[in-house]
């Protein structure tokens, strides 16, 4: 977690279709894998390049970044790697609200609020993976 102070402002994790590369500078396994999410993403789109530059198109980000999280989340709860699922909630929910304010309002006041929401919602939703996976017997913290 100590490597993601700067993270946004400085540097960032992300995928880059050009390269097929991922560039990660924090030690959140989560992270890592929701890059790779988008890598397996794109590697399996018919049209690269129109796939790529559809991003800039309204709401298209939106779609893949929701792809590349539920892949990440989809392996770590496949590999049974339960603290790290619970911790995916927690920090991709907040990250999606970035590109969800985006479009709403361009303000910090907006994008405070929207990382808020989405750590909120993101605590939220861990909780309650968390509940379910101890109440069908496949994780015991």
């Amino acid at each position: 977690m100590l490597a993601r102070p700067f993270s946004g402002l400085i540097f960032s994790d992300y995928y880059d279709p050009g390269s097929n590369s991922i560039h990660i500078f924090s030690d959140e396994i989560p992270i890592a894998l929701h890059e790779a999410g988008h890598s397996r993403d794109f590697a399996e789109a018919e049209y690269k390049g129109t796939y790529s530059f559809a991003r800039v198109l309204p709401g298209v980000n939106l779609v893949q970044e929701n792809l590349a999280t539920e892949e990440a989340m989809l392996y770590l709860e496949e590999h049974k790697q339960y603290d790290q699922l619970i911790r995916s909630y927690q920090i991709l929910y907040p990250a999606y609200a970035t590109y969800v304010v985006a479009y709403l309002a361009n303000s910090p006041i907006a994008y405070v609020g929207a990382i808020t929401f989405g750590h909120i919602l993101g605590r939220y939703k861990a909780k309650e993976k968390k509940e379910q996976l101890i109440v069908e017997g496949r994780w015991k913290p």
